[in-house]
């Protein structure tokens, strides 16, 4: 497989005067990224709105003029456009070029391939493929969780919706077995669970079960429990598991509970659990 350096191919210039956006939002967006693409900058508005836009140089002697606006087939862009003609010294202190969101733009890419990597390695791309040097380490942070949470959603939303996909699985196999547990202020706190397939398939598995517990890489420093088995092919079988706060002996005890109950008359007495003996 390529490398991700291999791969990289800069791209042709976009002709944003013929370019349309289907809402001003994202009109401003592309032509403020082409402007910074091409080493120039801006500095007056004339009109900003959600409507228009118009922009004029940093400097008042250059005839630089862009206005984006709504065209006649109802979409917006690019409607006036006059060149820079000042020397290129004027934009290369423009702070936006080291903005969050637009090295975001810039290494969407990176971030796809690597959720993980680490703003060392963008500041470094910045500096190596867009000629952005001396990025600092917050703008180049702020660019990857702004990425992370347009790729994959925002991790603290996404626990509103544990109680609808709860609802979804139930109605689709009721003898699941899940357990919520939540703050005293409603908000998550746990979750346990085994699936109805798997549960109602449970004695088939040989009676030698092994227990352990790891840290997610998320923000919010959850631990997953899970307990796996050993199928009549000899593969490994993970059947219940659990997110919760930490490993210790409390959140330890609440998992074995309910992976108890959710065996139902399942658990065989000559049964053998294993751990690892850590935490709890």
């Amino acid at each position: 497989m390529e490398s991700i350096e291999e791969q990289w191919n800069p791209s042709s210039s976009p002709d944003i005067v013929s370019d349309s956006w289907m809402n001003i939002i994202d009109a401003k967006k592309a032509v403020k990224i082409w402007i910074l693409d091409r080493g120039e900058s801006w500095g007056r508005y004339t009109q900003n709105n959600k409507t228009r836009l118009q922009l004029h140089c940093i400097l008042l002697t250059c005839p630089f003029y862009i206005r984006i606006a709504q065209k006649k087939n109802g979409l917006f862009g690019v409607t006036s456009h006059t060149p820079h003609n000042c020397p290129p010294s004027t934009h290369s202190r423009f702070k936006p070029r080291n903005s969050a969101w637009y090295l975001a733009s810039l290494v969407e890419r990176d971030v796809y391939i690597n959720r993980h990597i680490k703003p060392k390695e963008i500041r470094e791309r910045a500096g190596l493929y867009h000629q952005l040097q001396n990025v600092q380490y917050m703008p180049a942070w702020r660019a990857r969780e702004r990425l992370r949470n347009t790729i994959d959603g925002d991790e603290g939303v996404s626990f509103s919706l544990i109680p609808d996909w709860i609802d979804r699985v139930k109605e689709a196999d009721n003898s699941t077995s899940i357990q919520l547990k939540k703050t005293h202020d409603n908000r998550f706190e746990a979750i346990f669970v085994m699936l109805g397939s798997i549960r109602s398939r449970i004695h088939y598995l040989r009676p030698f079960y092994a227990l352990d517990g790891t840290h997610t890489r998320s923000e919010y420093n959850l631990t997953l429990l899970i307990a796996v088995g050993i199928d009549a092919e000899d593969r490994i079988l993970p059947f219940a598991w659990a997110l919760v706060p930490s490993e210790n002996e409390t959140w330890w005890t609440w998992f074995c509970e309910h992976l108890f109950e959710a065996f139902d008359s399942s658990f065989q007495p000559e049964t053998v659990i294993i751990s690892d003996r850590d935490k709890g």
